[in-house]
């Protein structure tokens, strides 16, 4: 359905956005490649205004050509095809390059521009439907029939569908794997640096899990994380790491004084000695961190899930299938949650958790989130935390495959036997058996190491 009938409806505006439109071909014009970001989402009947229509397609059409589509190009292709003066001429060309910065999140631009459409066409197939129930000449069933395919008619893609898939689909390339498995041609999961970990994961972290880390502060969270994020992408896999807490400098800082084994303490004020070799080894830890595939999002942005997508769907296209995504942390993205969602806290962090799950599927890569625990923990004799010690642990239990949380005896007793010992309490383990492992914990590179075997 793409001719709109909107009339009878009221007067208001149909919805659209107009403003995501023009920074939409803006961004074409300025950055042409950005086009594939887009390419899948959107059709031209999806822009309101018929001259960004025009413009849209002229760019479509360009693409399947395989020609250029800059400013001047486009010009010349409108203009050669009497398209110029009815999409306002070269002024308006000039005007969507002069009023975009960039093409930065064009695809969630896309969204927003086909959450539009769609609403458009409901209203449209609404329209349709009041008629086919004043219609009393065709049999009842029929009408209901009728209405039902006009309205999945305007949106059919707007909601994902459930895919079914047979067993047999599902079992191709099983033996085949479990085999390469077998040989040690194909690794378990993804493995993490610490083997015992890894051993209680069945291999490691697994491509369409969600994970939980959780701890007090100071108990190395964000540290844990990271060595794992740098392993990772030691491997050659890409990872993303989303900040909210500190920023790319922070995090950084923190890398590299676990790979240098340089205090953070000397980074941040530049005393370094030569006469230690403090700064070949700051320059050979630059160099290794600089060849891994890490990317980081820091709080200097405002992350929202539409954001994180986007980011995600980028980064994938652009450099292939992501080891991990991090999350630092959990709770600070609550405040991110549609108002819609309510104003619970419980059921806001519902919402976050949910949305983190469905990620790891939708990219078929782990989702790691840190989470902070309540202050009750330390008000116990046992301080070891437990699932129920997450704020707003509901949900986050029920969505998260595997719970972890780390202690540190250290931590609340100085004179404890467990000095520089850092617990790893499988406290959920969806696919196997909870259980404790131990790691060394060195404090002043905040690094966790591996216990000799």
């Amino acid at each position: 359905m793409t001719d709109l009938d909107f009339a009878g409806v009221d007067t208001k505006l149909p919805p659209q956005y107009v403003e995501a439109e023009l920074a939409i071909l803006g961004g074409l014009i300025l950055d042409p490649p950005a086009y594939h970001f887009v390419s899948d989402i959107l059709a031209p009947e999806m822009f309101y205004i018929s001259s960004h229509r025009d413009i849209y397609r002229a760019i479509q059409k360009m693409n399947l050509l395989n020609k250029p589509t800059d400013l001047l190009a486009l010009t010349s292709y409108l203009s050669d095809n009497d398209l110029l003066q009815k999409v306002g001429g070269r002024n308006k060309l000039s005007e969507l390059v002069e009023s975009t910065v960039s093409a930065t999140n064009i695809d969630h631009l896309s969204y927003l521009v086909k959450d539009a459409y769609t609403r458009r066409q409901m209203i449209a197939a609404g329209n349709k439907i009041v008629q086919l129930g004043y219609d009393t000449s065709r049999e009842l069933a029929d009408t209901v029939v009728n209405a039902e395919k006009t309205l999945f008619d305007a949106t059919d893609g707007a909601v994902a569908n459930a895919e079914c898939e047979s067993a047999a689909d599902i079992l191709v390339g099983f033996y085949e794997e479990i085999e390469q498995r077998n040989q040690g041609l194909l690794a378990p999961g993804i493995t993490t640096g610490f083997y015992d970990l890894d051993a209680m994961l069945d291999g490691g972290l697994q491509r369409d899990q969600f994970y939980i880390i959780a701890g007090r502060p100071a108990m190395g969270k964000t540290g844990f994380a990271t060595n794992i994020a740098q392993h990772i992408a030691s491997e050659g896999m890409p990872v993303v790491f989303f900040s909210l807490e500190m920023s790319k400098r922070q995090l950084m800082t923190r890398m590299i004084s676990a790979e240098a084994r340089i205090e953070m303490s000397y980074l941040k004020s530049g005393r370094l000695s030569s006469t230690t070799g403090q700064w070949e080894d700051l320059s050979k830890a630059v160099a290794r961190v600089s060849e891994m595939p890490i990317f980081i999002s820091d709080s200097s942005t405002r992350i929202d899930f539409l954001t994180m997508r986007s980011t995600i769907r980028r980064l994938q296209k652009e450099h292939g299938q992501l080891g991990v995504i991090v999350i630092d942390y959990l709770q600070l993205l609550e405040d991110r949650v549609p108002s819609n969602m309510g104003q619970n806290q419980a059921q806001r962090l519902g919402y976050v958790s949910h949305q983190l799950a469905s990620m790891s599927k939708e990219f078929n890569t782990p989702v790691v989130a840190l989470a902070q625990l309540g202050r009750d923990v330390d008000d116990r004799n046992n301080k070891r935390p437990t699932m129920s010690d997450i704020k707003g642990s509901g949900d986050i239990e029920q969505d998260a495959d595997v719970v972890i949380t780390l202690y540190r005896d250290e931590y609340y007793s100085p004179d404890t036997t467990e000095r520089g010992i850092a617990e790893v309490i499988i406290a959920k383990n969806r696919h196997g058996a909870p259980g404790t492992i131990k790691l060394l914990f060195d404090g002043q590179f905040t690094q966790f190491k591996n216990k000799a075997r």
